[in-house]
């Protein structure tokens, strides 16, 4: 069975001659690594041709199961990018075009499919969209400068230039405040926050409107906000959520801001979606602590870029694939199935050109300072 072969092993199987076809080179493979059961391996049923990508069906073995390094050892022997899915009949899709290039946010093609569809890249079928209407939450984790940041400023700029008076955003900027802050004095962003205590100033707030909107939809009888006509949609945005794990060194009250900051945002995850409010919580190396058991298991969608190692990647996405993702932007999108994508690239002075249309004013700006800057008299 193959997930008793050590990958380097599996890797350094013989690989099928050039010349022979990849229907072939696939048997061959099956049997070179032993995915099968006993003498019982994959049968072909089905082949299906197309400009791009040939895919093969097979039927397996009963019992067999699909391993996580199935797609990584095919791809390496055949030296094309493949995509394996399927439970019962196995798809093994071959392409036959090169690697996703880098391109730009301006080139996101026009969509007409809702107003809380985002674009998460494109893999080899085409564009990837994520509909947060119907995946209200969202985790993403990825190495420094391999596009993680980039990715959330993505879907908040796609947001503001689709909903510019239906969106809001709560940001917890665990960098300092650096990265979202150019953005502060957009109208859509209700307050950043630089550290714990700020966030938890924050998270207060965010958590009184979320029982404020309960009452409302207990009274009115409502128990989605996507079958009501409120178009309003609340984003709490989190990066470098691994702040929020406490160490040693910190004394007991930092300890408790942390939980107190962690369990609202499960909290938020647990029940407000239906109450539209969307959680998006991003972390550089994910882990039992930096991401958050319940944080993930309420958010459906995952998104991972490049992680240092396996079990990082398992953390991130429960599979192993992250760790083999070679270059910035290139990331893993899972919900009920994967896909491999390349993020478009969006610089930072596209983005603020991009949302200046939207900056208050210099008396709207002295209307609101208070509660974005001075968020320790809120306490």
């Amino acid at each position: 069975m193959i997930e008793y072969i050590p990958l380097t092993i599996a890797l350094a199987a013989f690989i099928p001659k050039a010349q022979e076809s990849d229907r072939k080179k696939l048997d061959t493979i099956f049997r070179n690594i032993g995915f099968g059961m006993k003498d019982q391996y994959p049968v072909l049923i089905n082949t299906d041709k197309q400009d791009h990508y040939t895919s093969y069906i097979y039927r397996k073995p009963l019992g067999l199961m699909n391993n996580e390094k199935l797609e990584h050892i095919i791809g390496h022997s055949l030296s094309k990018p493949v995509h394996v899915s399927g439970k019962r009949d196995m798809e093994v899709r071959v392409y036959h075009i090169g690697n996703m290039p880098r391109w730009d946010y301006e080139d996101i093609p026009e969509q007409d499919e809702g107003k809380w569809i985002v674009p998460i890249g494109k893999s080899l079928d085409g564009m990837e969209w994520h509909d947060f209407d119907k995946t209200p939450h969202m985790t993403i984790a990825g190495t420094t400068r391999f596009g993680k940041t980039v990715m959330l400023k993505n879907i908040m700029t796609y947001l503001i230039e689709r909903n510019p008076d239906d969106v809001e955003f709560y940001i917890l900027d665990f960098k300092g405040r650096l990265e979202f802050n150019p953005y502060r004095d957009l109208k859509q962003v209700r307050m950043i926050a630089g550290n714990a205590d700020d966030a938890k100033v924050m998270l207060k707030m965010v958590w009184e409107e979320i029982q404020e909107q309960m009452s409302y939809f207990l009274e009115n009888k409502l128990n989605n906000i996507t079958k009501t006509p409120i178009r309003k949609r609340t984003f709490i945005i989190t990066d470098e959520g691994g702040s929020l794990a406490p160490k040693k060194s910190h004394t007991d009250k930092q300890k408790k801001t942390f939980s107190y900051c962690t369990e609202m945002l499960e909290e938020i995850c647990r029940v407000a979606g239906a109450l539209g409010y969307r959680n998006i919580f991003a972390t550089q190396y994910p882990t039992a602590d930096s991401l958050p058991k319940h944080i993930k298991m309420n958010s459906d969608a995952k998104i991972s870029f490049r992680l240092p190692t396996g079990y990082a990647s398992e953390v991130a996405i429960d599979e192993y694939g992250a760790e083999e993702l070679e270059c910035p932007g290139r990331a893993i999108y899972k919900t009920h199935d994967r896909v491999t994508v390349q993020v478009p690239m969006l610089e930072d002075e596209d983005m603020e050109e991009r949302l200046k249309g939207w900056e208050l004013s210099v008396a709207e700006r002295e209307e609101v300072s208070e509660r974005r800057t001075n968020l320790d008299d809120l306490e």
